[in-house]
């Protein structure tokens, strides 16, 4: 879809400041994805010893899923699991939204 100038500039500045929409897997992030607060750690959630593990470790962690209400979800933190998709519900910058959608 062809967006407006406004709605690209609007992009870029979310990206610019959300380190790249606090990205999990994009090697320059500066914000931590885990705190928000902290520096970015470029540690997978596999790797022993790290932040993101031990992180992982906790949230998947029967105690922690049962206070979520998630003890019976089918995939673990963090996610989407594969095949998960996403689409905008809203008017901003999506070109194919009806006309009167909520912005």
């Amino acid at each position: 879809p062809n967006k407006s100038a406004a709605c690209t500039a609007a992009h870029r500045k979310y990206l610019l400041a959300a380190s790249r929409g606090i990205s999990q897997s994009w090697d320059k992030q500066y914000i931590n994805e885990l705190s928000l607060y902290a520096p970015a750690g470029p540690y997978r959630f596999d790797l022993p010893g790290t932040w993101n593990y031990r992180t992982a470790a906790y949230l998947n962690s029967q105690p922690v899923r049962k206070a979520l209400h998630v003890a019976g979800a089918p995939s673990a933190w963090p996610g989407p699991a594969p095949g998960w998709s996403y689409s905008s519900s809203y008017a901003a910058c999506n070109d194919r939204a009806p006309p009167g959608t909520d912005s």
